[in-house]
């Protein structure tokens, strides 16, 4: 999962770039970090069960 956060990261980052051809400045910068974050609160917020499992066995 982190490795599909890593890459829509960078995509993010590029297509803000490409959108605005370079006039943001450190727009895409900002749109990467945002886009980040936000992978970041949601594990935060639903982080995953395993006790489930624990209790299975």
């Amino acid at each position: 999962m982190e490795a599909l956060a890593f890459i829509l990261t960078i995509v993010a980052g590029y297509l803000v770039e490409a959108f605005f051809n370079g006039a943001g400045g450190s727009l895409a910068a900002v749109a990467a970090i945002a886009v980040m974050g936000t992978f970041i609160l949601y594990f935060v917020r639903h982080p995953k069960d395993t006790n489930k499992k624990e209790e299975e066995n």
